[in-house]
């Protein structure tokens, strides 16, 4: 059976991995690997497939990262440019 497992961290996908397993499994089910936690996260018939997946998969998750860095990003722009706006208005004021 050729399985694509997960790795999460809270709500965060860590790692992805393709695996072939001698037994059944269904998704959701969690493996242990070299003591490492993984969900069965996608099954399918080949091995292009569940690759294919998992990059969509990596590539939503990576996404997800950007878009709240940038948001992140543009806070503390916008504190810095207050900082600097209030400091020469105090210069200006003296």
């Amino acid at each position: 059976m050729k399985l694509g497992l997960v790795r999460m961290s809270g709500e965060r996908v860590i790692g992805v991995q393709y695996f072939e397993s001698k037994f059944s499994r269904e998704l959701g089910e969690k493996l242990r690997i070299n003591g490492v936690e993984w969900i069965v996260g996608v099954i399918a018939d080949d091995k292009n497939s569940i690759i294919k997946v998992l990059n969509e998969i990596v590539r939503i998750e990576n996404s997800l990262i950007r878009t709240k860095q940038r948001d992140r990003d543009r806070e503390i722009n916008a504190q810095i440019t207050q900082m600097f706006i209030q400091a020469y208005k105090s210069v200006l004021n003296q």
